[in-house]
């Protein structure tokens, strides 16, 4: 046996082994905590997600022809969208707490609607092979569908594969937008609460969104625009995961 096969035959086995304390355990991916805040009289939240947005769903997005003679670009990419039972906080719950958190009663009698707050990841696969872990019936790269962690999605890492992650969110308090989106790359020095801390840099984009479109409409100066961080700097494991 070659040396690469090996070193295939063991990272499969590595996201195998994964996989199942994931499940085994019922692992979430951490993008943050609800601290049960009291939301202000009148404050009101309305879930405008397509049903699709609230489950999770992985699927193949693009495959090279297997007619082309060209080996540039990937060989393969596929998306995955994680479902509101696969993460640590209901994203419309989470994004009504911070609104809260932020702005208390300046939302008594105001109506928030969200749209969108996907938690999306996309693998992309340079060249494939037989050493990639997947399920019966799944094709290769879909290897993880069920519950995953950020090391579940380290360990799918290796030479031609890459996996990032997307947060977008897209809402409105009573009429007026709260919009944001941030995104960054798995890579192995990627802390526990990567996601949350993406999740973080969404949010505050999208606040700083709607305050900056409130400031000018109130001839207010425009404040800086919020710093981009490396999800990997001050990394602190999540002390707790759960609901």
């Amino acid at each position: 046996m070659s040396t690469e096969t090996r070193v295939r035959a063991i990272r499969a086995l590595a996201c195998t082994v994964t996989l199942a304390w994931a499940e085994s355990a019922g692992a979430q991916l951490f993008i943050g905590t609800l601290s049960n805040a009291k939301p202000p009289d009148g404050f009101t939240v309305e879930d405008a997600r397509p049903e699709s947005a609230k489950t999770s769903s992985h699927k193949e997005t693009y495959r090279r022809s297997a007619l082309s003679f060209s080996t540039r670009g990937p060989a393969a990419k596929y998306r995955r969208n994680f479902g509101d039972e696969d993460l640590s906080a209901r994203p419309v719950d989470l994004l009504a707490e911070r609104f809260v958190q932020r702005y208390g009663d300046k939302l008594k009698g105001k109506k928030l609607v969200v749209e969108e707050f996907s938690v999306v990841t996309e693998e992309t696969v340079q060249k494939e092979n037989t050493g990639t872990a997947s399920r019966p019936g799944m094709p290769a790269g879909a290897a993880v569908v069920g519950a995953l962690t950020a090391a579940t999605l380290q360990s799918m890492l290796g030479p031609g594969t890459s996996v990032s992650l997307k947060v977008t969110i897209a809402a409105s308090l009573d009429g007026k937008r709260v919009d944001g989106s941030d995104f960054g790359s798995i890579v192995l020095r990627s802390p526990p609460d990567v996601a949350a801390k993406i999740v973080d840099q969404a949010l505050d984009i999208a606040f700083y969104r709607y305050e900056q479109a409130d400031g000018q409409a109130k001839g207010a100066s425009p404040a800086p625009a919020p710093e981009k961080k490396d999800p990997a700097d001050a990394a602190q494991p999540p002390a707790d995961a759960a609901r």
